[in-house]
């Protein structure tokens, strides 16, 4: 769920400890979406997760000096989200003795955002796989599939632009669609 913005974690981690502004804003921006998901498994009040995610920022600016070198950025920055959301929600120390914060029931369930960015993304994958098949058809076919579909041309349409009896443009466009299909399968 991560953007790639550019450069590896650890060179951005290492930045930051350095007081590399720019590698901290880099490393807010790389994970805020991944963060904010995840703290809203915790709790639905979306300010509260907001202010959790900016307090655990503002504290690993303030301490970047006393801070040690991870690998695993991405965790380190999830565990502190977890834990400040745990110290707003209930209390550090009731946190830690029994480990009162919890999933919240129904947190699997996928916002907006996402679905539209996983229908995106699948829709390229067709329309990649589609485009690579169409590519394998022989010219004729082609250019019907492509005036049928992309122009919305009809039959009648087809034969008057190609020259071609009625029929002919169905028996293509048949043949064509059957080709298709047996590749695709």
């Amino acid at each position: 769920m991560s953007n790639d913005l550019g450069g590896g974690d650890i060179e951005l981690w290492d930045g930051f400890l350095k007081g590399d502004s720019s590698a901290f804003d880099m490393l807010m921006k790389k994970y805020y979406n991944d963060l904010f998901y995840y703290g809203q498994k915790f709790s639905s009040d979306v300010e509260l997760v907001k202010d959790c995610i900016q307090d655990v920022f503002l504290t690993l600016w303030k301490n970047r000096k006393n801070l040690s070198h991870t690998q695993f950025v991405k965790f380190y920055l999830l565990r502190s989200v977890r834990r400040q959301i745990a110290v707003c929600t209930e209390g550090e120390k009731k946190f830690f003795s029994k480990h009162k914060l919890a999933f919240q029931d129904g947190s699997f369930t996928v916002n907006d955002k996402e679905v539209e960015l996983i229908r995106k993304e699948n829709l390229q994958q067709k329309v990649t796989q589609v485009e690579g098949l169409l590519n394998e058809l022989p010219k004729r076919q082609q250019e019907i599939i492509f005036l049928r579909f992309y122009m919305d041309a009809d039959a009648t349409q087809i034969s008057e632009i190609l020259q071609i009896k009625k029929q002919s443009v169905y028996n293509l466009l048949n043949e064509a669609l059957k080709r298709l299909k047996t590749k695709h399968n």
